[in-house]
């Protein structure tokens, strides 16, 4: 499941970076690094808890044929103890319409592998999805995202809504609900994104179900799934030609606790500065 996480965590930053793109055609250079800890499960005889460290990074392109459509290609490497997975990004978006009707069009696909001590294993995500602006300040979004990692798979739908407040204030809520497989996730969550003049905030979290409830057989009786809880709060820094955003995210699963830091940079290769 924690993998599953981190990939969600690493489409809402690709799809960040998508909607902020500048009018007119550039290029841009995206460089990721991370760190993590993970800590705690049932202890039982014999069996020690867990602690666990891992790391990772990626390295990207965007391209922005004009201010409507974009494409982004992104390669990644993740490991933690004797978990290591890798895989590569194809990212595309569109934009049309007026500003209080305009349509975002987005898709990613994810493929890749990873190994354990139980052997190798397959990593793929696919996800496509649309922001519908009603007015100037209100959108709607609406996502489908396959999931195929290991022996987990389904599909996990959300939708959600975005309010612009002012030039300054942008939130959004949203909700995904597993309908498909073994997911067996149920989750609300919430973003903030907050615009200054030289540095830019973002904080938020989620909470819910994120893992699946199981039958007991014998019994007839529902086991329920465990919980999951997460907050996470990142600055971004502005340049003339870059973008740097550090991020920190903890998520508690059942009695599994994770932490995990992330530098983001976005470098402009072609265009004007700002």
């Amino acid at each position: 499941m924690k993998r599953i996480m981190s990939a969600g965590l690493l489409i809402g930053t690709l799809f960040a970076a998508q909607a902020g793109a500048a009018d007119g055609s550039d290029d841009r250079l995206t460089l990721m690094a991370n760190g993590m800890t993970l800590d705690g499960g049932t202890a039982a005889p014999g069996v020690e808890t867990i602690d666990d460290e891992g790391a990772g990074g990626a390295i990207g392109w965007l391209h922005n044929f004009n201010a409507n459509t974009i494409v982004g290609l992104r390669g990644e490497y993740q490991s933690q103890e004797n978990v290591h997975w890798q895989f590569g990004t194809l990212s595309l978006a569109h934009g049309f319409g007026q500003a209080d009707r305009r349509t975002n069009l987005y898709a990613d696909i994810h493929e890749g592998s990873g190994k354990s001590q139980a052997g190798s294993y397959g990593y793929s995500v696919a996800l496509v999805g649309v922001i519908q602006n009603i007015t100037k300040q209100l959108s709607l979004q609406f996502e489908d995202k396959h999931i195929d990692i290991d022996t987990t798979e389904g599909n996990l739908p959300k939708i959600g809504v975005q309010y612009l407040w002012g030039p300054t204030l942008l939130t959004n809520l949203s909700y995904q609900h597993s309908v498909s497989g073994n997911l067996g996730t149920r989750v609300w969550s919430f973003r903030a994104d907050r615009y200054g003049k030289n540095v830019n905030f973002i904080f938020g979290g989620a909470g819910g179900q994120a893992t699946p409830v199981i039958v007991d057989l014998q019994t007839g009786l529902e086991v329920g799934g465990l919980t999951m809880k997460q907050g996470f709060i990142g600055v971004t820094k502005p340049f003339s030609r870059m973008d740097v955003t550090l991020l920190a995210d903890y998520v508690e699963i059942g009695d599994l606790s994770r932490f995990t830091l992330t530098l983001n940079t976005i470098v402009r290769l072609r265009g004007p500065a700002r």
